[in-house]
Parts: C-alpha cells; sequence; structure tokens
C-alpha cells in the first residue's frame, strides 16, 4: 500500500508546508504495522432491526400509504422516503469506533466507503453509489441506484433476484424516473447536447445486495461547484420532480435526515470532484448510532415490500454496530404516525 500526504500552500510559503508534511510523515511512520485478522460478524436477521426502528412498521406502512395518496393527486411520481434505526451504545474510543469501520467494509465493501471523525460525532461510510464524478476534461458523471433485492447464499435463488430486479416493473420505474431527473440537472449545467446515458439498469452485486445501477454523463458548461449545487441533493434520494417531493418529504418525515442522503467526497483545485451518496452509513456521537434507511415509493409499490427492503438495507451497518449495543439502555420509543407533522 502507499500513502500520498498532500498539501495546498500560498506561494513562499513552502517552510510550513514542508514542516507539516514532516510531521505527518513521522505519525505515519510510528504506527503499528501489526497484521490486523478481519473479525467474522454473523449478519443479523431483519428481526432484530426493528426494535430500533425510530418508525415502527405501523408508522413506516402509513407514510408509504400517505406518499402514495400524493402520487395519486399527482404531487410526485416517486418519493425517496425513509426511516431511520437508532442504536444506544456503550461509551466508545478512537479505537473502537475504527474498528467497527474496518468490520462494516469486511460486512460491506464498497467503492465510495470512507470514515469521518469530530469532535461531535463519528461517520462510517460503506457507500455504493456515487453522486457525482467530475474529471480534468470536465466529463460529469452520475451514477443513480434505484433498485435493490438481496443476496442469497443458493446460487440459484441468487440468479433468480438478479432476473426478478432486471425484469420487474416497479423497480424499472423507479430507476428511470431517476435517470430522468438527473438527465435533467446534469442538461443546466453541461453543454447541450452532450447529456447521455452510455449504461442503464444495470445490475451491481454487493456483499447483501443486488442494486439496479445507471449512468448519465454530460460535457460540463460553467463552474464544478455551480454543477454541484444545482444538481443537490443527490435525486436518487429525493424522487421526481425534485423540488415539490421534497417539500412532502419535509412534511410526511418530519425532522431533518443529517449526513444521511448528503454527500461526501473532495472537490480538487485542479478542477475535479467526487462524490458519493451518503448511505449504507452508521452516524455515532456519545450515546447513539444511527443508521438511514428507505426506499423509492411510486404507485406500483407493495408497501409491505417496501419495508422489508428498507430493512435489508440496514442489516449490514446494523451487523457492524451491534457490538456497540449497550444493553442496559432502554431501547427507543418508535416515532408513530400521528406524532409526525404531514
Amino acid at each position: 500500500m502507499v500513502l500520498f500526504i498532500v498539501c495546498a500552500l500560498h506561494v513562499g510559503d513552502a517552510t510550513s508546508a514542508t514542516a507539516w508534511l514532516h510531521s505527518v510523515g513521522q505519525q505515519l511512520e510510528a504506527l503499528s504495522t501489526t497484521t490486523r485478522i478481519p473479525r467474522r460478524v454473523e449478519l443479523c436477521q431483519p428481526q432484530s432491526i426493528e426494535p430500533y426502528l425510530l418508525c415502527d412498521r405501523e408508522c413506516y406502512l402509513q407514510n408509504i400509504a400517505l406518499c402514495k395518496e400524493k402520487i395519486e393527486a399527482g404531487d410526485s411520481y416517486e418519493i425517496c422516503l425513509t426511516n431511520r434505526v437508532r442504536v444506544p451504545t456503550q461509551a466508545t474510543d478512537n479505537a473502537q469506533l475504527f474498528e467497527t469501520y474496518l468490520t462494516l467494509r469486511e460486512i460491506n465493501p464498497a467503492p465510495y466507503a470512507c470514515y469521518l471523525k469530530d469532535e461531535q460525532c463519528s461517520i462510517l461510510c460503506s457507500s455504493p453509489e456515487r453522486f457525482l464524478k467530475i474529471d480534468r476534461r470536465g466529463q460529469v458523471e452520475a451514477r443513480p441506484i434505484k433498485g435493490t433485492m438481496p443476496r442469497d447464499p443458493d446460487p440459484e435463488r441468487d440468479a433468480e433476484n438478479k432476473d426478478r430486479l432486471r425484469s420487474d416493473k416497479r423497480f424499472f420505474s423507479e430507476n428511470l424516473m431517476i435517470v430522468d431527473l438527473l438527465r435533467s440537472d446534469l442538461s443546466r449545467s453541461c453543454v447541450p447536447g452532450t447529456v447521455t446515458v452510455p449504461d442503464i439498469m444495470k445490475v451491481e452485486s454487493y456483499a447483501t445486495v443486488h442494486q439496479l445501477v445507471s449512468t448519465i454523463r454530460g460535457d460540463l458548461q460553467g463552474s464544478v461547484s455551480q454543477c454541484i449545487a444545482r444538481c443537490f441533493p443527490g435525486g436518487s434520494m429525493t424522487g421526481a420532480p425534485k423540488r415539490r417531493t421534497l417539500e412532502i418529504i419535509n412534511d410526511i418525515e418530519g425532522e431533518p435526515r443529517g449526513v444521511y442522503s448528503g454527500a461526501i467526497g473532495y472537490l480538487s483545485i485542479n478542477g475535479t470532484a467526487d462524490l458519493n451518496i451518503v448511505i449504507r452509513t452508521i452516524v455515532i456521537d456519545k450515546d447513539h448510532a444511527e443508521i438511514g434507511v428507505g426506499g423509492a415509493i411510486t404507485y406500483l409499490s407493495d408497501p409491505q415490500q417496501e419495508y422489508d427492503e428498507m430493512l435489508l438495507k440496514a442489516i449490514a451497518p446494523f451487523s457492524a454496530v451491534a457490538q456497540l449495543i449497550n444493553v442496559d439502555v432502554p431501547r427507543p420509543s418508535p416515532v408513530l404516525a400521528e406524532d409526525v407533522a404531514i
């Protein structure tokens, strides 16, 4: 493994930059080189997650019904409804937090994973989804995920799940609407006529799920920051049309999602950027670990299937954080639908 230490500096400020690079290099060299033995973590069952849902089954099914009412009334085509799993945790030190992150990566290897920590909280992310990438040539790429099926240890059933993901009309409509939304978002910041969809409805398989992924590209016209602002928040976590659907989500969910469904990544001084969508993520503060989960609701959605899909997406992060559960702390009371401002 090779590590690169990078420092941006003002002209004439080389002395302090060199000192910083030397200091960081010494700290890295002092780190233990002991080989870590991966932990074998059994994946939890969906029923293990249910006691920790802030919006329990009845609440979530009622929220799905509200989404379908809005869709039937013509207010939206697709509403990306979310829920939260909140787990009381024991006091954790830096080593425990990082060990939990490594466990999450082992359970759910993903290309846009990251670990962030400050004084208030720690973010343990194993996201498989790209929000936006902008390269040196000015090509913009979005890769929304819509459509999820579980993996199965039996190869034949696993293949059947993949086939269903490709052929199910509900998953097709979910993905197609988000592709159209992203085409619209990119067209606001790309050269006219350059927005294309080179891959549509492609199945990608991860440790616990199969996902339906599409790719939308265009040639940047204008600034990187302007493009990101025009596309934010990611359409795969909002629905379509975006503005009206965000208003509906705000009314139904009742409070901000936090970092979940936002974006983590980098913006470089060379004009490039790469940002993920914050899913499959654990946010840990001094008392609780929180996991955001959800799914896209369309007119064709089956409420029980949507509820099951929401739990499926929580399995990997919940299994990683289960080791931190403080069993002496009472489990949280669920938020009932009538307690949420509609």
